[in-house]
């Protein structure tokens, strides 16, 4: 599957890109991407277990 930009078509991301790309928007939410400045309670977040389920399926993906 390829997305259309208005200049040429781009593939789309991997599974790895993709996982990678939630990673760090999660991260950020919770802020603990770049200055480790995270927000109260972040271990417990859902943002924080889905980042747990990624980091598996990466490795996953990594060890194939």
């Amino acid at each position: 599957m390829k997305r259309q930009t208005a200049e040429q078509e781009v593939p789309a991301p991997s599974e790895k890109e993709a996982l990678e790309e939630e990673k760090i928007q999660l991260a950020k939410e919770i802020g603990i991407w770049g200055t480790f400045n995270p927000v109260e309670g972040y271990e417990a977040s859902h943002q924080s277990r889905r980042i747990e389920e990624i980091d598996k399926r990466l490795t996953e993906i990594v060890n194939r």
